[in-house]
């Protein structure tokens, strides 16, 4: 320790020196020489870089010893519990079912089949030879429920069996048995000697998913498990132990680290002249291929590590700059491991700094849409602005930025104060010669970041690497993926294919799909100031045979779908909540065993996809990609006009007329209507972005206007009201009748256009005390407004009448009322809450409610 200290005295003492000298040499040249205070802190950081050194290598000393005790202490173990492991083994004496047992309510069956039977070697290490083989009893395929199998998975994920590279925890552990499950499994049984290669009752019971059987016992002739040895406990107190203190370690020295990187960043920066740029605390992280490679564990989570180039950072003249010229392959975070944890921290850390809540402001966003977890465009772009002013590689997320913010703790081999302090040196004495050669090797402009920013996207999108077609292909055939809706068409859980269609025509979707010739990401609109984006992805086309949509591998369209960074909260939330309520999320919830708000997250995954599927199959939509065609027809966004499509040809004969009949009927009022499709209580009404004129019997609408403010009248517009008249013969009572099926009926005709009302499940009030009260228990069948027949023309007098009677609000983050003939979330919460005030059915768009409203007026066929 005496020759260490007198190392570190010379070390410091001769670094000391060549810094007067160095301070004394900027005198003579006319600089301003260092201080004593700059000097002593020179040194200071010298001595801390030697004591981090030192214990660096302390550190991994120890890790390494921890390391061999924990094998060692396993081993003992295994060869411990040898003979106990082997000699408890059920024995099938045929390929039946046969009843195993009874466990929380449920029976299960074991059946049978060859497994590999384990051998110790000299070394007393298990190996399996496929000739070696014995009936096994295993779980049989009818007792496998998905409850049972995401145990089986999460605790191989627990334990480290089962992981991948490219998938989540969610995608692993998704109930489903499959061939990651059983590698995993196998190799479970391959470390403890168990039989290999079939799901048994054995390795269940050795996991502790079941208790040890009855029927094991017998085989050894006892009624209960022997009492752990005192070697078995004397090991495990010893496991226990062991694990507690290098907890206690690993905490101890993060803590430590912290402290220490705080520390110098406060120091350096309060080193630095007004006119110093900030200096990054973290070296760039090079790498020399692309492979994914393990980075680091944190909680628990493995995290890894990919590649993309990125800009170098230049100082120049005071300031960083990049050039295109000089890119670094640098280490960049695995699209599969920007968990919500590591997202929302990157992105929490930047709105804090200033970089993300700027961005926020410009696009008009609230911090919550911000810092969502959702790695996007915003944060993307907030990030770059934090590596110009800090002088990090740039265009990516880098390993070098999210060490540089702190997200993760930088190495010591990539955190360098000597270096730092030597660059705050150099721009003191003055000695920059490398920068001035690269100034006359550069480009400078004010526009070249911009220009650098969409040539990084062309390494790394925000999206990720571009879909291939593999991963495309593993989307598609993926059964066990699916997807979540809204609430916007909840009361009609019902197959267009079993819809009563005029003439027995193909009932094609009212959305036709997007058909797009690349697979470039493109602009697709801009909604509530948000910009979202479109990629491509192939799809199968949907074919009408029988009375039902059936699909072909071999019948596949490049179709337009939402880009991933486009997948935010809001919009994924608003899908999730519509398939939900259609029954379609409902399904994939009930089935893994999630709850409504474990499904309706917001956050696009497998369940969604499942759900999104089957939607996709009930409606003759293209298959297996979240489609914008499948956006559009649930209604998450409005459906261009150049991609909508009538119901029923009689729909698409008489839409232009009788669009010409409402409009001089009440030419003044469908006037304000049309010119103001977004209605303020301000005195001030805004054109939306997707405004356009009202296309009556048909959910189409004109392209997009230029948002602009329109004066409206203190006194809002009276709802239009409409008169239906009934077909002949028609009796149904349109206010408590109860239909016979969820299927299309013809209602009416309003002006010539078809109305048709299908059938769904409300809640019915029970009075209580005079109240009307309202249970998911108490449902009944109701008469709705059909999809078919949601045109603009039928939802804005509704929309009207609810902001009339002060129902409809805004929706965050507008502050202002929409009323533009959609069909939405908030129209059908407005609608509920005027629902449940006046004791109707409540929950769907039923027709008592057009009637109550005063919007709907019935007429008797003449």
């Amino acid at each position: 320790m005496k020759l260490t200290r007198l190392k570190l005295a010379l070390y410091s003492a001769g670094f000391a020196s060549f810094l007067l000298v160095g301070c004394a040499t900027t005198d003579k040249s006319g600089d301003k020489a260092l201080s004593e205070s700059e000097v002593a802190l020179m040194i200071e950081k010298a001595k801390a870089e030697e004591r981090e050194r030192i214990q660096q290598q302390l550190a991994k000393q120890q890790e390494k010893s921890a390391l061999f005790n924990q094998i060692k202490a396993r081993q003992i173990e295994k060869q411990a519990l040898l003979d106990t492991r082997d000699t408890i083994r059920i024995k099938p004496s045929s390929n039946a079912a046969v009843f195993y047992r009874n466990q929380d309510g449920l029976s299960y069956y074991r059946c049978a089949a060859p497994a590999q039977k384990p051998m110790a070697d000299s070394a007393g290490k298990w190996y399996y030879h496929k000739d070696t083989t014995e009936l096994s009893a295993t779980l049989c395929a009818q007792s496998r429920s998905k409850a049972l199998i995401k145990k089986v998975q999460q605790k191989l994920f627990d334990m480290g069996y089962l992981f991948s590279a490219n998938l989540s925890q969610p995608q692993l552990v998704d109930g489903v048995w499959g061939e990651a499950s059983l590698e995993a499994l196998k190799e479970y049984q391959k470390y403890h000697g168990l039989l290999y290669g079939q799901l048994t009752i054995e390795s269940l019971e050795h996991m502790g998913l079941f208790p040890a059987s009855n029927e094991s016992f017998a085989l050894l002739g006892v009624s209960e498990i022997a009492p752990p040895t005192e070697l078995e406990k004397q090991l495990q107190l010893k496991a226990q132990r062991l694990k507690e203190k290098q907890q206690a370690q690993e905490q101890a020295e993060q803590d430590r680290r912290e402290a220490e990187r705080k520390l110098m960043i406060a120091e350096a920066a309060s080193s630095q002249s007004a006119d110093t740029p900030n200096l990054p605390m973290v070296t760039n992280f090079v790498v020399d291929n692309r492979d994914s490679v393990f980075y680091r564990n944190v909680d628990g989570v493995d995290y890894y590590r990919c590649a993309a180039n990125a800009f170098v950072a230049d100082l120049k003249a005071g300031k960083w700059d990049y050039s295109a010229a000089q890119k670094q392959l640098s280490a960049t975070l695995c699209k599969a491991s920007r968990n919500k944890k590591v997202i929302s921290d990157l992105q929490q850390r930047l709105y804090q700094l200033g970089y993300l809540q700027e961005v926020a402001e410009s696009r008009q966003l609230t911090k919550e849409q911000v810092v969502d977890g959702i790695w996007g465009d915003t944060t993307l772009e907030a990030l770059k602005a934090y590596q110009v002013d800090n002088g990090l590689v740039f265009g990516q997320l880098t390993i070098q930025s999210l060490e540089n913010l702190g997200v993760f703790e930088a190495p010591s081999e990539r955190i360098e104060p000597t270096s730092l302090l030597a660059n705050l040196a150099r721009n003191t004495l003055g000695n920059i010669e490398q920068n001035q050669v690269a100034e006359e090797q550069s480009t400078a402009g004010n526009g070249q970041i911009e220009v650098l920013a969409e040539e990084s996207a062309g390494n790394e999108s925000v999206n990720g690497a571009p879909t291939d077609s593999a991963a495309e292909t593993a989307e598609i055939n993926d059964s066990a993926i699916g997807i979540e809706n809204e609430q916007s068409t909840a009361e009609e859980n019902i197959n267009d294919t079993e819809r009563l269609m005029p003439n027995d025509t193909v009932p094609w979707p009212a959305v036709t799909n997007f058909v797009v010739d690349n697979r470039k990401r493109a602009m697709y609109r801009k909604v509530g100031g948000v910009d979202y984006y479109r990629c491509a992805a192939n799809a199968l086309v949907p074919q009408y045979k029988d009375g039902h949509w059936d699909y072909s591998r071999e019948e596949k369209q490049l179709s337009a779908t939402l880009c991933k960074s486009s997948r935010d909260l809001a919009t994924m939330t608003d899908l999730q909540y519509r398939l939900y309520e259609q029954g379609y999320l409902k399904t994939v919830a009930e089935e893994k065993g999630l709850t409504k708000a474990e499904v309706v997250d917001g956050i696009w995954g497998s369940s969604t996809l499942q759900a999104l599927k089957q939607y996709q199959a009930d409606n003759g939509l293209v298959f297996g990609q979240l489609t914008i065609q499948s956006l559009e027809h649930i209604g998450v966004f409005a459906a261009d006009i150049g991609r909508t499509r009538q119901h029923e040809q009689n729909l698409a004969q008489t839409e232009s007329v009788v669009a010409t009949e409402l409009q001089s009927e009440q030419s003044d009022i469908s006037e304000e209507i049309d010119n103001s499709e977004m209605l303020v209580s301000n005195n001030h009404a805004i054109a939306p972005e997707e405004s356009g004129e009202i296309d009556v019997a048909a959910n189409h609408v004109n392209e997009p206007s230029v948002a602009k403010p329109i004066k409206v009248d203190n006194q809002q517009p009276t709802a239009v009201l409409m008169r239906l008249q009934r077909v002949q013969g028609d009796n149904f009572d349109f206010i408590s009748g109860v239909p016979s099926s969820s299927k299309p009926v013809l209602a009416g005709y309003i002006k010539g256009a078809q109305i048709w009302r299908c059938g769904a499940r409300a809640q019915i009030p029970m009075l209580e005390n005079g109240q009307p009260l309202y249970s998911e228990d108490q449902k009944q069948m109701r008469a709705t407004l059909c999809k078919m027949s949601r045109s603009r023309a039928m939802i804005k007098p509704l929309q009207q009448a609810l902001l009339n009677k002060g129902y409809l609000k805004p929706l965050p983050p507008l502050d202002y009322v929409v009323v533009d003939g959609i069909w939405g979330i908030n129209t059908l919460n407005a609608l509920k809450e005027f629902q449940k005030d006046n004791g109707l059915a409540y929950g769907q768009l039923t027709l008592q409610s057009y009637i109550e409203l005063g919007v709907l007026d019935l007429l008797d066929e003449q």
